[in-house]
Parts: C-alpha cells; structure tokens; sequence
C-alpha cells in the first residue's frame, strides 16, 4: 500500500489536456477527447458514488477511495486562469496508507484528489492522483473544529477528512466525514416517511434528525432551501436551520376551525436562499407550535425538505 497513488484507467489517460500532454509521444487518444464534454459548471465530483472515502475491510490503518465510477474536475490553482481539469476514474477502487497514529494528540488527515501539470506547477509530472495529506497532531482536534489541518494543496479537492485519533490502530467510517464537492451543485431531498411529528413548544425544535437534517459539502454558492408541510391541531411555524442559526423568512400554517364545524388543515411551503461559506455545513428542517402548549402537528403533504446549491454567480447579473 501506499499513501499516494497515480490514477490509471483502463483505457486511456487519467487527466485531460496537461499543458505538456502525457504519454510518451505526448498526446491523447479519443477516449481522452469524449470525457472533455462531461466538464461540470464547477470543480467536484460528477457521481454520488464516485471518489468517496470508506473504511477497509478488513479495517486497518488504511482507507478506501471508490474511483471506479464518476469523473472528477478540478480547478488549476498554479497560474490565473488555468482553467478545469478533467480527471477520468481509476481502473478499480484504490487503497490508501493512513500514517501511524501520534501516541498523545488525535490527527485531521485530509484525503485528495490531486492534478500535476509540471510546465504550470513546476512539479516535474503530468498525472492525476489520489492522496493523503496529513495534519498536525493536534489536541482537542476534532471532525468539526479541523483543529491543525494541513492546507490544501494547489490543483486539488478534499474528497475526505479523516481524523486519526491518539494511539488507534483503525480507521473507520465513523471518523471519516465526506468532503467532496459535487461539480453540478450539491443537492439533498428528503420526502418525510415517518408518523404525524408533534411539537407543544413555542422554540424551535429538530423535527426528525433522521429523515429532514442534512449535512453538505457546499462551494460557497446560494443554497436554495425549499419545505412543505401540512400543519394539524393547531397553528405550527417552519424553519430552516443552518449549523444551528435560523435562516429567516419562517413560514406559518394555520389549522382553522369555524363553530365546531370540521377543522381545515393549514398547508405551508417556503423557499429560501442562504450563502454558506465554502465547506461542510448541516442543515436542519425545525417546527414549533405558533402558541405554546397548544401541539402543532406536522404531517405529510407530503413533508417534503430539499436542498439545491445554485452553480450560478453570488451576485446578481442583471441591472433591471
């Protein structure tokens, strides 16, 4: 095994249009030519499966990197627009060496995916590859805090953070948090499945952790946040929680009733935009009852919570 590891289909070149091309002639083949047209609007990667870092198995000081599908791109960082890299998957999964653990402070590793192009980063080669790059024993570090992370490299993205605590001698999932950026925009959908959610309380609460809290990786785009409930009993208000800060507007829906007649539901759906920094963010659908000690209930409209990343511009474009 091994902590960096080159990328090698199983036709073609792993990385597109190096300024000095690759291969002995150099040059490329029409295999090389067709994933060109696969470049996504940002850097990331193209598959929900592709590039993602697990645990191995047997678990060990090691970690898995699933390359065999997806393409990944990857903005040139060495000079000013250098443009996107085209990275094509390894032949198979591949297995990447963590470094011994520091016998008394925990470690944040990062897992990446890297392009060398040596006539714009003076590197000496033109490939593509995965690798680990190590942090500084750090006490306190954890997955959150990132606490002694080492920076990232030019020409790369984080596909992982691996934290590597004092003395361990494995490394599983549950200290592996993905970090991969997603070249069309991240995006996450839950459509609620569970039982009619109740909530006496006038202070937002967590409505299922399960099924409407999210976390991901986001560019540093808006993120439109967009629910859709019925509310039941009495009047109950929604409302989107990022790394738990509200993200305003709310949204109400009011359960009516008229002289002892049958009660109506109040249907309620909202959209809002919020511009997280770059990085790893949870976002967390939250309900509480408009009066408290009067139970709002909320229940299927479905109960619908989405999250889109907008790989559009920050700032408005028009003037009108």
């Amino acid at each position: 095994m091994a902590n960096t590891i080159d990328i090698a289909p199983g036709t073609g070149h792993a990385v597109l249009s190096t300024q000095g091309g690759v291969g002995g002639t150099p040059g490329y083949d029409s295999i090389d030519l067709r994933r060109l047209t696969d470049v996504g609007w940002q850097e990331g990667v193209h598959d929900s499966g592709g590039w993602k870092v697990t645990e191995h198995s047997p678990n060990g000081m090691l970690v898995d990197v699933a390359s065999s599908i997806g393409l990944g791109t990857i903005q040139g960082d060495s000079i000013g627009n250098q443009g996107r890299y085209v990275v094509a998957p390894h032949g198979s999964n591949v297995s990447l060496d963590i470094t011994a653990a520091n016998a008394t402070n925990p470690r944040l590793d990062q897992i990446l995916l890297r392009v060398w192009d040596t006539i714009h980063d003076g590197l000496g080669a033109n490939k593509a590859t995965v690798e680990v790059l190590n942090g500084t024993p750090t006490a306190g570090a954890t997955l959150d805090n990132r606490n002694g992370a080492a920076s990232l490299w030019p020409n790369a993205i984080r596909l992982a953070d691996v934290l590597v605590g004092a003395s361990v001698g494995t490394i599983t999932n549950s200290v592996i948090r993905d970090r991969r950026k997603w070249a069309n925009g991240a995006y996450y959908r839950s459509v609620y499945s569970g039982s009619a959610i109740s909530k006496s309380s006038a202070t937002f609460q967590v409505l299922d952790a399960s099924q409407l809290q999210a976390r991901i990786e986001c560019s540093g785009n808006h993120i439109l946040c967009t629910a859709v409930c019925q509310i039941t009993v009495n009047p109950g208000i929604l409302a989107v929680y990022m790394d738990g800060s509200q993200i305003d507007p709310i949204s109400s829906g009011t359960y009516a009733s008229s002289g002892g007649v049958s009660a109506a539901p109040g249907n309620t759906n909202f959209s809002v935009y919020v511009d997280p920094s770059s990085g790893s963010h949870v976002f967390t659908l939250m309900g509480c009852a408009a009066v408290g000690g009067s139970a709002a209930t909320f229940t299927q409209y479905p109960l619908h919570f989405a999250l889109r990343e907008q790989t559009v511009t920050s700032a408005n474009n028009g003037t009108a």
